[in-house]
């Protein structure tokens, strides 16, 4: 297997078209109105209600195209069934990008349960309650999809009964956040997604890394800490032998990132395996 260095022009143009950073936006109101939606870059993804019957509502993004999970509608998306109320046009005549599940159903709450659990590594998404959020009534339909909520969210918010946003990275805690605060009549709630390197892709000209072969690279020059992560944001452990880093996982063809800091500056660099 060859050496492959810093030089992946040909890749490039591709991978930041496919990850390129936008920002997230979800309003939330307490009843039910049109301006209830979920925006990226101030573009419309979703918008308005399904009813007035209290709800959770949920959107997923896949972090390679930064386009939001649709639902099953006459055939398109048939992997996208969780139980969810909004299948096969129950709400619109057409695919939605949220999926909702009502408070009152105990078989769709173990639906979101499970579509949570189910979501891969690496993508982000938001959940959010317009109209109401009933927490005892949730629960008592429900205790398991509580307790996932609390494993990842601030207990006090999920156990209060005020309309929430709740915001997650699929397999990164530190990415989980969440708002009830209310401004002047709604949440509205922002944040970055689709951004695999998080960073401000500085590439210092004294610090590069190789592939080598055999799941290992190479680090050119002086960093002081180094983190490998797949297209998809999922970080993979490396094992450090003096500049020759491993990875635990065996590594599919395909491409990675590195992340590193060298004298308080974060650079990061793109990595094709093939």
């Amino acid at each position: 297997m060859k050496n492959l260095y810093i030089a992946f022009f040909a890749f490039s143009s591709i991978i930041s078209s496919l990850n390129a950073q936008s920002e997230l936006t979800v309003n939330c109101y307490p009843e039910n109105t049109i301006y209830n939606s979920v925006s990226l870059n101030n573009d419309i993804v979703e918008y308005g209600l399904c009813s007035t019957e209290p709800a959770f509502y949920l959107s997923v993004f896949d972090p390679s195209t930064c386009l939001p999970w649709k639902t099953n509608y006459q055939g398109s998306n048939p992997m996208n069934e969780f139980g969810n109320f909004n299948t096969n046009g129950a709400c619109r005549p057409r695919d939605e990008a949220y999926f909702i599940f009502q408070y009152s159903d105990s078989t769709q709450l173990a639906g979101m349960n499970d579509m949570i659990n189910q979501i891969p590594n690496g993508f982000p998404y938001v959940i959010y309650t317009p109209i109401s959020y009933d927490y005892t009534t949730v629960n008592g339909n429900s205790s398991a999809l509580i307790q996932t909520l609390i494993s990842k969210w601030n207990s006090g918010i999920v156990e209060g009964n005020q309309i929430m946003v709740l915001f997650g990275i699929q397999g990164q805690p530190s990415s989980f956040a969440e708002d009830t605060l209310v401004d002047i009549d709604h949440i509205s709630f922002t944040t970055t997604i689709c951004d695999v390197t998080g960073l401000d892709n500085q590439l210092l000209t004294n610090t590069s890394v190789a592939y080598i072969g055999n799941d290992q690279f190479e680090l050119i020059g002086n960093s002081d800490v180094v983190s490998l992560y797949s297209i998809t944001g999922e970080e993979i452990a490396l094992i450090k032998t003096g500049n020759i880093f491993t990875a635990q996982s065996g590594l599919s063809k395909g491409v990675y990132f590195i992340r590193g800091t060298l004298s308080g500056k974060n650079w990061s660099q793109k990595v094709v395996v093939y």
